[in-house]
């Protein structure tokens, strides 16, 4: 059959079905079009949502940097400023610290040395101590002999802080002030890190453009008014066509599965019904027995208990007496582990003894005409801790000394042990010295008492190289270089520079020519032979950091490493090749 065209025409039907066809076509192609509309709109969602994690991330790390310096300034200033140390004693800008305790900065302190005795070829009776007078206690410490200027030093400066330990305590607690201030600043800061927060909901919450691009995908879809309307005009041609529609998802779903999914799924649903049923059969006969049953007899009303303290049925405590307290019916009896218990009124009170261990209490409420009604409860006691507490030194402080001295309290009577060695311990005061190698220390400290829980805290400390040990690193490195050396002949270095590159060489000389930046550093030519009567020859090239004193004519000797040969323009306009070192240390 055939359908009339715009003259009145029947046209074919294959005109109509290739029609139709374009029509699906351009119906697909609006449907792709906003189903990519709808990818893109979604990305720019997500990269926005990415864009403003990331700001919240970047945010937080700052914040928490910015928290960390400023807790590390707090540290520092609770610290305090070393003034200066010898031994077992320390002096900050706020506290002294000796062996025989920690004691605050003030005008009432004394530091004396007494040294006494002399060294002999044959022996050496001397004996240097450093006298400590405080409010709190006297400390004679032991000094070696050869430290006795270190110790009339720090002397010095123990009495001219406590003359001014007004003052070096107001710039304490300003510095301390100052660090808390910051750190508050710090902690009031997280309005910026909950801005971004903010931010970064609102992004995800703005599904605007979004939702816009799905309504118009939706618009899309269902816009297939021109493919009705071609398909009636097709069926009306040939009322048996067969027209291919778009397939439906769940049937082409169901298409893709495979005969062995199929029945697994089938037989799943037959079971889920199975059991559903048999749980509905159950539920109607439990229900219809209990309701035979409340015909017959009437249940009788439970007494009330109700244990207020504690309010919980399993209590940890630490103590041997506890209270129990709670209510029950008004004129019920309450029993416990089968005594009775003396209420007044609705309410009860009994003390227990604890044992250690779980004490188990099993609580009955009766009354007439109610049902008696029970609560079991379990209180279990554990010894109680021993006290530990440690005021020096403090977690994560950084020192420069070998040694710290561990200072706290404890419960009287209880041992302590500080890395597993015993510390001393006076009344409820501990101390111990313990040695400190280079870098993080972990100071365990444990405390035990008979009939008390031990207890046990871990400290760290870092410590770092002092100024005398480096010097001592340096001057040792020093040393073994220039042990290390060796004074090559000159016919044999200037032979051929290049076959000793790398080797450590030592040479004493005479200074033929010198240039030395203003901000350090130069190079020098030097005689390195001796004819005699002050005669030198031989030269070599000596580049060198630092300064030095010494000018032409001046001689010194060069310890470094060859570097190879060396090529300079003489004052007559020539060209000269000689030996080139780079000097590591000059000896005027």
């Amino acid at each position: 059959m055939d359908s009339a065209d715009g003259n009145g025409k029947q046209r074919p039907a294959k005109d109509v079905r290739r029609q139709l066809g374009e029509a699906q076509k351009r119906h697909q192609a609006r449907l792709n079009e906003a189903k990519r509309n709808t990818s893109e709109a979604r990305r720019t969602h997500e990269r926005a949502i990415d864009g403003a994690r990331s700001e919240l991330k970047t945010t937080e790390r700052a914040h928490e940097k910015e928290l960390a310096d400023a807790h590390n300034e707090l540290q520092d200033a609770q610290t305090g400023r070393l003034i200066g140390s010898l031994g077992g004693v320390r002096l900050f800008d706020n506290r002294l610290e000796a062996p025989d305790g920690v004691v605050e900065l003030s005008q009432n302190i004394k530091a004396n040395v007494e040294a006494t005795g002399v060294r002999t070829d044959k022996t050496d009776s001397r004996e240097t101590v450093l006298l400590l007078d405080t409010p709190k206690f006297d400390s004679v410490v032991r000094v070696n002999p050869n430290e006795t200027t270190k110790a009339r030093e720090l002397a010095a400066r123990i009495n001219t802080a406590a003359k001014t330990a007004d003052e070096l305590l107001e710039e304490h607690r300003a510095r301390v002030e100052r660090a808390e201030q910051r750190l508050a600043t710090a902690n009031a800061n997280q309005a910026v890190v909950d801005s971004a927060t903010r931010r970064l909901d609102e992004v995800q919450s703005d599904t605007a453009d979004v939702d816009v691009a799905l309504k118009a995908e939706a618009v899309a879809e269902s816009d297939t008014a021109e493919i009705d309307a071609i398909k009636q005009e097709l069926l009306s041609l040939d009322p048996t066509a067969k027209i291919k529609e778009r397939p439906n998802r769940a049937s082409a779903w169901w298409s893709r599965r495979s005969w062995k999914a199929k029945a697994g799924l089938v037989a799943g649903t037959l079971l889920v019904l199975a059991i559903t049923a048999g749980a509905l059969a159950g539920g109607g006969g439990r229900a219809h027995s209990k309701g035979r049953a409340h015909k017959t007899s009437k249940a009788r009303p439970l007494a009330e208990l109700v244990l207020s303290r504690p309010s919980t049925d399993y209590l940890v405590v630490r103590t041997s007496r506890f209270v129990i307290r709670g209510s029950s019916t008004l004129g019920a009896m309450v029993r416990m582990n089968g005594s009775r218990v003396v209420s007044r009124g609705p309410k009860f009170v009994r003390p227990v003894l604890l044992q250690i261990g779980p004490n188990r209490f099993h609580f009955v409420a009766q009354k007439a005409g109610r049902k008696a009604i029970s609560h079991d409860l379990t209180i279990v006691r554990k010894l109680p801790l021993v006290g530990l507490s440690v005021s020096q030194p403090i977690d994560l402080i950084t020192v420069r000394s070998p040694t710290t001295s561990v200072i706290g309290i404890t419960t009287p009577g209880a041992t302590v042990l500080v890395n597993g060695s015993p510390a001393g311990v006076s009344g409820a005061a501990f101390q111990a010295s313990i040695s400190l190698q280079r870098g993080s220390n972990t100071i365990r400290i444990t405390a035990a008492k008979p009939g008390f829980a031990s207890r046990s805290l871990e400290l760290t400390v870092v410590r770092r190289l002092s100024a005398a040990e480096i010097e001592q690193i340096a001057a040792q490195r020093r040393q073994a270089f220039i042990d290390s050396t060796v004074s090559i002949p000159y016919n044999q270095l200037i032979k051929s520079p290049d076959r000793y590159a790398g080797t450590k060489v030592k040479y004493y000389g005479e200074i033929l020519q010198v240039q030395e930046d203003p901000l350090g550093g130069g190079i020098l030519l030097l005689y390195v032979t001796d004819l005699g009567y002050d005669v030198w020859s031989d030269q070599i090239w000596v580049n060198y950091t630092g300064t030095i004193r010494g000018a032409q004519g001046d001689k010194l000797t060069v310890y470094g490493t060859v570097v190879g040969s060396k090529s300079y323009t003489t004052q007559a306009g020539g060209d000269t090749f000689v030996p080139e070192i780079d000097a590591k240390y000059v000896v005027e």
